[in-house]
């Protein structure tokens, strides 16, 4: 049995190894495919086969497409710009920097994106010096680079295409913890009688928290670009969308619990808070953790309200109207 166990663990731990390399031996693998079925149909050395599998090969399938766009795109200007002008000029020096001055100011002027701009000013320049006196030579690199973009597309849509929907389950999860827990240690303080100092530490908290949710939203926006035109993860997308509702929900709650922070510390460096009001704000803060983590969980948490929306409505305006007097009337 312990021996059973012990395969199980290596076997985990190394199909988790090829998982985590898997952006690597892929980028070789679709590299290696792209140079045969390169030598197979275009010529002897399609080095622009594999070298634009290697390019395309990116963390989503949707990146891969749009690498593999940019370089098809801009090869193909490149060729036609560098057809025209070679029938035009002989090639020297001056017509070689006319041709990539051209090349890049046309991308700049139809704001091409900066990999197709790149991309046309090579190509531009490896058809008039490389590929001099030969027919076939722009039509072949087309062909080439279309057949390593298509199989590095294919490779990663097809052989463990990326999901990262367990590192953003994890992000989601350990933000919405840290948000329990500040909200906890908010509830501490006022029982401790609300110090300035160690309420403006808390404050300082909440606008990391505000960066720390800013990042699971990076990391599952990603998640969810990843599972676009990769059908064998895309049945995440479910999951990830009702995840994406939870993240919403949690930033205009981090919103509100900056805005509640600077309110009590205004309250407590204007006027000192009766210990009455140390426990309502408490008890409420209490309250509003284990709302933060029932959400998560999934559990319903009813809303204990002391006033009715109309009274809240009604106290918001009597603040920002304290405030704005209160600005209005500075000498």
């Amino acid at each position: 049995m312990p021996e059973s166990n012990q395969r199980i663990k290596i076997s985990r731990s190394a199909w988790k190894a090829i998982h985590r390399t898997s952006q690597i031996w892929k980028t070789g693998l679709a590299a290696a495919i792209a140079w045969d079925v390169g030598q197979l149909f275009v010529s002897k050395h399609p080095f622009f086969a594999p070298l634009a599998a290697i390019l395309c090969m990116q963390i989503t399938v949707e990146d891969s497409i749009k690498k593999g766009y940019q370089r098809i795109a801009g090869i193909v200007g490149g060729i036609i710009i560098a057809d025209i002008i070679t029938r035009l000029f002989i090639i020297s020096d001056w017509s070689i920097a006319l041709l990539v001055c051209l090349g890049l100011g046309i991308s700049a002027l139809f704001k091409w994106n900066g990999a197709i701009a790149s991309q046309f000013g090579v190509t531009v320049l490896l058809v008039v010096t490389v590929g001099a006196g030969s027919s076939s030579y722009g039509i072949d690199r087309i062909v080439e680079t279309l057949v390593g973009a298509l199989i590095s597309i294919l490779i990663n849509m097809l052989i463990f295409p990326p999901d990262f929907t367990d590192e953003a389950s994890t992000r989601i999860k350990q933000t919405t913890n840290q948000m329990a827990e500040h909200v906890q240690a908010i509830e501490l303080w006022l029982q401790q009688g609300a110090s300035r100092e160690r309420g403006g530490g808390l404050l300082e908290t909440s606008n990391n928290l505000n960066k720390h949710v800013e990042s699971a939203v990076a990391a599952l926006n990603q998640a969810i670009q990843a599972t676009k035109f990769s059908p064998l993860v895309k049945r995440r997308n479910e999951q990830l969308q009702r995840q994406k509702e939870h993240l919403q929900t949690l930033q205009e709650a981090c919103r509100h619990l900056t805005g509640m922070q600077a309110l009590i510390l205004e309250w407590i460096q204007n006027t000192n808070m009766t210990r009455a009001d140390l426990t309502k704000w408490s008890d409420r803060f209490k309250q509003l953790a284990a709302m933060v983590k029932n959400r998560h969980e999934g559990k319903p948490y009813p809303l204990q309200q002391s006033i009715s929306s109309a009274q809240a409505y009604d106290l918001s305006l009597e603040i920002e109207a304290y405030h704005l007097a209160k600005i209005l009337s500075r000498a």
